[in-house]
């Protein structure tokens, strides 16, 4: 209804940073560009635009509700009718999950990134590793905090992109400072891919070996002049996601709808975040 629509969060359009977008760490598999390399997105040979038809546009989040989404009191989609079906896509073909709200997306920069990741109490053998790889390169971090919480750390030119769960997040912003850390919670989107069909599918849509590199390695491509990384995360447990890893799309929110399109076109099956937690228990 209307007034359940405008209940949930409304993302405004925004774009990364410059430092992001204009010089994006790719590591890809095959081709010229080795891991670490760094890439002008305007060099970049994929463009989204081959693969969009003109007549698809929309916010993500009345796509969303157009395929019978339900959302939680924060917008992140909680099913799309049937829960149980969409854990089994995602078990047995391959699904995406608009993970945004429930996890955070921050970049943290300067030389207090890592103290902020020690100070919020990041593992000190994760930090260690951390600290010897390379732009292009990423791993994950456990925290000591009593749950588990892990966070994927992927390492950029001068500074880390962070996928954390909010506790987590929080935290690291309050560690970090305003002059380190940017909260890209209201500029970006997160769309997590998994299943034992994602590669195949990334695949089709020009995202080539992602899944196939270690955990950690992220790659850039480009829609409509906006930048949208995916990363090979290790985040999530459960048997799907520690068999077939889990490619995580940090999508610039202003061409979100589109890319969403282009994956669900190529066979993704939208997957809310009740399905999600059943697949990926430990």
């Amino acid at each position: 209804s209307s007034s359940s629509s405008s209940s949930r969060r409304r993302r405004r359009r925004a774009s990364f940073s410059n430092d992001i977008r204009r010089s994006a760490a790719v590591a890809s598999a095959g081709g010229d560009d080795a891991p670490g390399e760094v890439v002008d997105l305007d060099d970049l040979d994929f463009d989204l635009d081959d693969l969009m038809p003109d007549t698809i546009m929309g916010d993500l989040e009345d796509l969303q509700e157009e395929l019978g989404a339900e959302f939680d009191d924060d917008g992140v989609p909680l099913n799309y009718g049937d829960a149980a079906l969409e854990a089994r896509a995602m078990r047995e073909r391959c699904g995406v999950v608009d993970r945004t709200g429930a996890w955070k997306l921050l970049r943290l920069g300067g030389p207090n990134a890592i103290d902020a990741l020690i100070a919020s109490g990041a593992a000190a053998k994760d930090v260690d590793a951390l600290k010897t790889l390379a732009p292009g390169q990423g791993a994950a971090v456990s925290f000591d905090r009593g749950d588990g919480s892990r966070a994927m750390c992927h390492v950029q030119d001068g500074g880390v992109l962070i996928i954390a769960p909010t506790s987590v997040a929080t935290t690291l912003l309050a560690a970090a400072g305003p002059d380190a850390a940017m909260d890209l919670a209201e500029q970006c989107v997160l769309l997590s891919i998994l299943g034992p069909k994602a590669s195949d599918m990334l695949s089709d849509v020009g995202i080539v070996g992602v899944l196939g590199m270690p955990p950690g390695t992220h790659a850039v491509f480009g829609y409509d002049d906006r930048p949208v990384v995916a990363a090979h995360g290790t985040e999530l447990g459960g048997e799907v996601a520690r068999t077939h890893g889990v490619a995580n799309l940090v999508v610039d929110e202003g061409v979100a709808g589109m890319v969403w399109n282009v994956i669900v076109r190529k066979g993704a099956e939208p997957c809310g975040s009740q399905a999600l937690a059943e697949v990926t228990k430990s």
